[in-house]
């Protein structure tokens, strides 16, 4: 597995700090030599190295994966712009539970345990945003397993398809298919036959690496949980 290398990156680029405001860590996001940028495919962390910051996710998208003692794969997340990740890590074992890998490609800012400490320590209403931060990545996790459970599996495709779309109508697919079945909590095989299901029932068209969301899908039922 190889670990991004960090580099100075536009903040034109980015979207704004999950924190809110650009607040986190002292400020750390209003400087660019701090931003960390993740190439496709690389990994911003391995599962069971030493936690030593959490991460605010500025643009493009990761995965969370989980390896279990018999070597097989698990996706347990998406985490998109806007969002945290690493803070129970950080808080409760400095080790890293999951690996994060790039499924495009990612800017992050970096928020070490020192910064976040002092930032907490300094007030200015800091420590609720991130208390706040911390309840949303716990919220993501369980809303996810939440739709494994109870959504069909065309319901699921059609949900993450939603969630990697970064709210176009048409994108290209950033992830492979074979990534886009284990987020599904399906194989290969049934994600091919699920996703002419989905463009039978015109919710969805797919042109050669693009996919086209038609905003219609007869017979599918909810495709989001409630919030």
């Amino acid at each position: 597995m190889s670990i991004a290398a960090i580099r100075s990156y536009p903040m034109s680029c980015v979207e704004p700090c999950g924190l809110g405001a650009g607040e986190c860590g002292a400020g750390r996001c209003r400087e660019t030599r701090h931003l960390q940028r993740v190439a496709r495919g690389a990994y911003l962390f391995d599962q069971g190295a030493d936690c030593l910051s959490a991460f605010s996710v500025l643009s493009g998208a990761l995965v969370l994966e989980y390896v279990d003692d018999n070597g097989g794969v698990a996706i347990l997340r998406l985490v998109r712009p806007g969002e945290l990740l690493g803070c129970a890590d950080l808080f409760d074992g400095h080790e890293h539970r999951t690996s994060a890998r790039a499924v495009e490609e990612t800017v992050v800012c970096p928020l070490p345990e020192a910064d976040l400490l002092a930032a907490m320590a300094a007030g200015g209403g800091f420590s609720l945003g991130l208390m706040r931060a911390v309840a949303s990545e716990s919220h993501a996790f369980s809303n996810f397993a939440q739709r494994q459970a109870s959504l069909s599996v065309e319901a699921r495709v059609l949900s993450l398809l939603e969630d990697l779309s970064g709210g176009c109508r048409r994108f290209p697919l950033p992830v492979s298919k074979k990534d886009l079945a284990f987020m599904a909590g399906t194989g290969p095989e049934v994600l091919s036959r699920t996703l002419v299901k989905l463009q039978k029932a015109g919710a969805i068209w797919m042109e050669g690496g693009e996919v086209v969301l038609t905003g219609s899908a007869e017979g599918l039922g909810p495709v989001r949980l409630a919030s």
